[in-house]
C-alpha cells in the first residue's frame, strides 16, 4: 500500500517539475522579469478560473441532485400519505353509514357531495 502511494507522489511530483519546466522555458524565451512575472500571473489567472469554473459546475450539480430529491423521492411520500388521508376519509364515512340507523329517503343523502 505504501509503494502505491510513493509510487502516485513520485507520478505527481514529476508532472509538477514537467509543467513548471515548461513554463519556465516559456519565460526565459520572452526575456525580461516583467514578462516572466506576467506569465506567471496569468498563469495562476487561469488556474483560479478553470478551479471556479469547475466549482460552480459541482454546485449546479448538487442542486440537480437536490431538486430531483424532492421532486421525485419526497413527492411520492406526500401523495401516498395523502392518499393514505382520503383513504382514512373515506372510512370514516362508511362506518357512520353502515352505524346509522335511520332509513330516511335514499334521495336525500346526509353527506354533502
Amino acid at each position: 500500500m505504501d509503494s502505491l502511494f510513493g509510487n502516485l507522489k513520485v507520478k505527481s511530483g514529476a508532472a509538477f517539475r514537467f509543467a513548471a519546466g515548461c513554463l519556465s522555458r516559456l519565460a526565459l524565451t520572452k526575456g525580461s522579469i516583467r514578462s516572466q512575472i506576467l506569465i506567471f500571473c496569468l498563469a495562476m489567472s487561469a488556474v483560479a478560473v478553470a478551479l471556479g469554473g469547475y466549482s460552480i459546475l459541482g454546485i449546479r450539480h448538487a442542486g440537480d441532485l437536490v431538486a430531483k430529491t424532492f421532486d421525485e423521492s419526497l413527492m411520492s411520500i406526500n401523495y401516498a400519505r395523502a392518499a393514505g388521508a382520503d383513504f382514512a376519509t373515506m372510512r370514516v364515512a362508511s362506518s357512520q353509514r353502515l352505524l346509522t340507523t335511520d332509513r330516511g329517503d335514499p334521495r336525500q343523502s346526509r353527506w354533502p357531495d
